[in-house]
């Protein structure tokens, strides 16, 4: 956010200064390449095709996306051995989702709690590792309405369309190109903001390294 910030203010001559707290930019968009060359991310992993901004700036600045859409995933359970029925979980899963009222889903109801009507435990553990965000434990805290919307508004391949090609951190490092690597300062602490009249910042090296 503090990079698309400075490239928007480059945009307009105006001055800035990066302060990054670890000794990399980027923040959740981190990726690592390993010894025998494959990236992975450890950070935010998927562009969807309804992110029309950050799909308009890799279009722009050439930024190579590949495609991350899968059609028939498997799944395989502890014992090595196949779930054959995943296809037909799907099809029950569709067609609970279609047939939601939303009018009907009490606003104290949890989705998780409101998926448990509709599924075995078994099948609940395969959608929650194969969907991941629309049934990891935090939306065991949210309204089963709140969680619905999410799900609905989405891109049909729940946002996993698209990847960048050598790493989702080329986007990062397409920002601070254009925001200019003299603005940036790493492993910075902010210990003090007066706001009182002209904005001063007062910074000193952090004790924060980098995760890797």
């Amino acid at each position: 956010s503090g990079l698309s910030a400075a490239y928007e203010a480059k945009k307009k001559n105006l001055s800035f200064l990066i302060l990054d707290a670890r000794a990399r930019i980027g923040g959740r968009i981190y990726s690592k390449k390993l010894q025998n060359g494959l990236t992975i991310e450890l950070g935010g992993e998927w562009l969807g095709q309804t992110h029309k901004e950050i799909l308009a700036f890799c279009k722009k600045h050439q930024i190579k996306l590949e495609p991350h859409r899968y059609k028939n995933p498997r799944y395989i359970l502890k014992n090595g051995q196949e779930f054959t029925g995943l296809a037909e979980l799907f099809e029950k899963f569709e067609a609970v989702i279609e047939k939601v009222k939303v009018r009907k889903i009490p606003k104290k109801l949890d989705w998780y709690s409101y998926l448990e009507k509709k599924f075995t435990e078994e099948e609940l553990q395969i959608l929650n590792r194969i969907f991941g965000a629309d049934f990891a434990t935090h939306m065991r805290y949210v309204s089963a309405l709140d969680a619905y919307k999410e799900l609905i508004t989405g891109g049909n391949n729940d946002h996993m369309d698209y990847h960048v090609k050598g790493g989702n951190t080329k986007i990062v490092e397409t920002l601070l190109k254009h925001a200019g690597k003299k603005n940036l300062k790493l492993s910075q602490e902010v210990v003090a903001i007066d706001d009182d009249g002209p904005v001063h910042f007062d910074y000193k090296p952090s004790r924060i390294e980098d995760e890797s």
